[in-house]
């Protein structure tokens, strides 16, 4: 049965498979954690400079923007599974406080958007269009510590 947030957690992941096209890339996922199941919107695994790289992606399918309780919450989580980078996507955007925690921490944020999309709650700063097999168009704006990118194909 279909939860609230299985959409967009579809659209996040059919982003990620556009940008890394040569790594697995798997949807409401459940691995073991050291305190239990924990459960993975989003999974990236592949390589990064010749090493193997996990990536851990939260999705947020909300009225309302992300807060710092959810990059405090993903820092807690990419530690306890052994992640190598995470990133949050919300439809809605980021506090200011969320955006200068997950810079300082490393950890991205970005939001996945369908075109024509009612529910929308973002406005975009930066936009990136890329197409692929997958997704015939997106927008994704992707900050983290090192600043924004931008994906040129």
């Amino acid at each position: 049965m279909a939860k609230p947030g299985d959409e967009y957690q579809e659209l996040v992941g059919a982003v990620e498979k556009a940008l890394e096209p040569g790594a697995s890339v798997k949807v409401g996922q459940w691995i073991d954690g050291p305190d239990g199941k924990r459960e993975l919107d989003v999974e990236v695994r592949g390589t990064l400079d010749g090493s193997p790289c996990f990536i851990l992606i939260e999705c947020k399918d909300w009225g309302d923007p992300v807060r710092i309780g959810v990059i405090d919450a993903l820092d807690s989580k990419r530690r306890d599974l052994f992640a190598d980078r995470a990133v949050v996507y919300s439809n809605s955007g980021f506090t200011a406080p969320a955006l200068r925690k997950a810079k300082r921490v490393r950890i991205g944020a970005a939001s996945a958007l369908k075109a024509g999309d009612g529910e929308v709650k973002v406005a975009i700063e930066t936009a990136i269009v890329a197409k692929g097999p997958i997704v015939d168009s997106m927008r994704v704006k992707l900050v983290g510590a090192a600043g924004e990118h931008q994906l040129d194909k």
